[in-house]
């Protein structure tokens, strides 16, 4: 939807692009997340045979994407886009999720 049309959008289209961004918050961490139950190195993140060039994991962190902003994001914006009880909720589950990959990487290592 153009910047324009944001003007009059609706109820329905205003709750579609809260629980969009609050998904798009989700699917980063849940990225972010998925590195550590890799290879330390990414070598297999998404199949890549190992060459003498080693391959950019799409899966770390970035000045755009990182835990950091991610929880500040929960912890005080997310509030904004959805309920209060709704963002803790969401935000311990994702808590408990990076606990457990990162458990994950010291068995494995």
């Amino acid at each position: 939807m153009a910047k324009e049309q944001w003007i009059n959008a609706g109820k329905r289209e205003i709750e579609e692009l809260r629980a969009a961004v609050v998904q798009q918050a989700v699917d980063d961490w849940r990225t972010l997340c998925k590195c550590k139950r890799l290879d330390r190195d990414c070598w297999t993140c998404k199949g890549i045979e190992r060459t003498q060039t080693k391959p950019q994991c799409i899966h770390q962190e970035t000045r755009d994407c990182n835990f950091d902003e991610l929880i500040r994001f929960f912890k005080t914006e997310c509030q904004r886009w959805i309920s209060p009880d709704l963002a803790k909720m969401i935000f311990e589950k994702l808590q408990k999720e990076r606990r457990a990959s990162e458990n994950k990487i010291s068995v494995a290592v």
